[in-house]
């Protein structure tokens, strides 16, 4: 540290001093402008010429005052590089070492990371199937739904399955029982009236049947020939009649 110090605090000496740069001054305030005239042209060129021989001057001696300044930073470059090439014989066995634990931690973190996302989308699938199930049964059977209803109501408790997420599994669950209980009792009623409306429509065809047959009787002489030509019509086995 102290022979940088020393470099720093050297005294700067150029062999051109501010007397010579006012002499060049004085003696070329006031130059010829005008370059058609000989001497004219002489006394600018000698102008020119002084000012480049003082500044190469100052050139070759700013390269000799900086060379013990290069030199001693190229000292100081060689130090450093030196200490730290020793560091780093000292850390890399030990930076090796811990990035291989860094890697490790951090394949570990990854695997636990894609774990947890596959449980908690495979609770979450649950959780939605449980949620489909009546919107699955809108246009299946009474069967059907009963089928659905069974299985939720025999389904798993989600304190088993769920952990987390236990509460909105159970809430699923109540709600699609109730969904399922509401499309069973409308599934029922449908049923229902469809048996209703088959067993109007069977006696509303037996009455027309019978009133068919008693018009025909009489040109048929009997009842029994009536309904048996009435089959053959029906089944389109009597030529020309439909």
């Amino acid at each position: 540290m102290p022979e940088h110090k020393e470099i720093i605090t050297l005294p700067i000496r150029y062999d051109v001093t501010e007397q010579h740069i006012k002499k060049l001054a004085d003696l070329y305030s006031e130059f010829p402008t005008d370059m058609s005239a000989p001497d004219n042209y002489a006394i600018v060129k000698q102008g020119v010429a002084s000012c480049r021989k003082l500044r190469g001057q100052v050139e070759r001696r700013r390269k000799e005052l900086k060379a013990d300044a290069l030199a001693y930073g190229k000292r100081v470059d060689a130090a450093a590089r030196e200490i730290k090439e020793k560091l780093l014989a000292i850390e890399t066995p030990m930076l090796e070492v811990k990035r291989a634990w860094d890697n490790r931690k951090e394949i570990e973190r990854r695997e636990a990371a894609q774990k947890e996302e596959k449980r908690i989308n495979a609770i979450s699938s649950r959780i939605n199937y449980i949620k489909s199930l009546p919107g699955r049964n809108i246009s299946g059977t009474v069967e059907d739904v009963k089928v659905a209803l069974e299985e939720l109501q025999t389904y798993p408790s989600p304190l088993e399955w769920a952990d987390e997420f236990a509460q909105d599994a159970i809430k699923a669950i109540e709600s699609s029982i109730i969904q399922l209980n509401d499309l069973l009792d409308l599934k029922i009623i449908q049923a229902d009236k469809y048996r209703v409306q088959m067993q109007l429509d069977a006696e509303e065809n037996k009455k027309s049947y019978e009133e068919a047959i008693d018009i025909m009787a009489p040109y048929c002489k009997s009842k029994k020939k009536a309904k048996e030509l009435y089959d053959l019509i029906k089944d389109g086995k009597v030529p020309g009649i439909k």
